[in-house]
């Protein structure tokens, strides 16, 4: 495997100080000697001269692409992200996605479907993963990919989640959306503090009136979205805060056959100063999506007694949105009429 080529200090130190040997242990190993459920894979061996398999991860690119988002990153709008296309040899990247229907067959819990998510199936468990799929968690949460994270989002120490505790494999089928959100902010068991996202996609021919589209927003929800197509060996890496607004809102309209596959992995540093833990996940609505409901009360409002009422004509959204919906709804017919009022009170008798 080709060397880094980068400062980024060593992985695993040997110091010896007279007869006492002491063993500093990165990070990205120390967790995951704390979280040992992870399947032992053999270390990958390297591209077969006469035509065998590829290395999943070709350093050397990964080194020059780091590189060139190094100099973007920290002032990325609409929050530090970045984004590459052939992430992996492609056809480790096929064989990833091709080995999605085997796994997902192992699994019977039902589709996600409430407010917020529907239509869609992870996988966090690595036992039931292809050998392919295992290989790729086992050098994306290893040292050295740790350090090129490091090294390019300046964020140290990183720690990896061998739990893949929300991550996994994530497979959203027709009609299905994930609405806009901040991701929850801490590891369930460590209580390390979550800071990044890495999304592979592995959607070959996806096409753009399907929608799928990853959306990175920005903090008050305002313009137009960042938007990163869902397609086979793209990556997305991108800084999670308590409002790095991000989803894929819009219903899919792919084909009965075809579905949105992705893998997600999250990463983790030490707890910030002051920060508050968040267990769940925020979401919000889109500006469109604001629009579609203040219509649809709209549309019903002589149906509507109050915010329960409300809320039952809505159902298909967060009861929180429909009920500051409607109660920015009824402030502005208050205000309204009484500005009605007055301008007749104001006419000449």
């Amino acid at each position: 495997m080709a060397a880094l080529g980068l400062r980024i200090g060593k992985t695993l130190i040997l110091e010896t100080s007279g007869a006492q040997n002491a063993i500093c242990i990165s990070p990205a190993l120390r967790l995951r000697s704390r979280l040992p459920n992870r399947p032992r894979l053999p270390p990958e061996q390297p591209a077969d001269p006469a035509g065998g398999s590829p290395p999943m991860i070709d350093y050397d690119r990964l080194k020059q692409q780091f590189s060139a988002a190094q100099q973007t990153w920290a002032a990325a709008d609409p929050f530090p992200y970045c984004t590459f296309e052939g992430f992996l040899a492609l056809p480790r990247a096929q064989q990833i996605a091709d080995d999605f229907p085997a796994v997902m067959a192992k699994i019977s819990k039902p589709l996600k479907r409430h407010h917020d998510v529907e239509q869609k199936r992870g996988v966090p468990d690595l036992s039931l993963m292809s050998e392919t799929q295992q290989q790729f968690f086992d050098q994306i949460l290893g040292p050295e990919f740790i350090a090129f994270l490091e090294q390019l989002t300046g964020i140290s120490p990183l720690y990896p989640d061998p739990d893949l505790a929300g991550g996994g494999l994530h497979e959203i089928y027709t009609g299905g959306f994930l609405n806009t959100h901040a991701d929850f902010n801490f590891h369930p068991k460590t209580g390390k503090h979550r800071c990044l996202n890495l999304i592979l996609y592995l959607n070959a021919d996806w096409q753009e009136d399907w929608h799928g589209q990853l959306e990175l927003w920005s903090e008050n929800l305002d313009g137009e979205p960042v938007r990163v197509a869902p397609t086979l060996n793209t990556a997305a890496l991108f800084r999670t805060t308590e409002t790095s607004w991000h989803g894929h809102p819009k219903p899919l309209a792919c084909p009965e056959h075809v579905s949105r596959r992705s893998l997600a992995v999250y990463y983790y540093t030490d707890w910030p100063e002051g920060l508050e833990q968040r267990a769940k996940t925020t979401y919000v609505l889109t500006p469109d999506q604001q629009q579609d409901l203040r219509q649809d009360l709209l549309a019903g409002w002589d149906q509507i007694a109050d915010a329960d009422a409300a809320c039952r004509l809505a159902r298909r959204y967060q009861p929180r949105h429909v009920r500051q919906t409607y109660e920015a709804l009824l402030a502005e017919k208050a205000s309204t009429a009484g500005s009605a009022a007055a301008s007749d009170t104001d006419q000449p008798g």
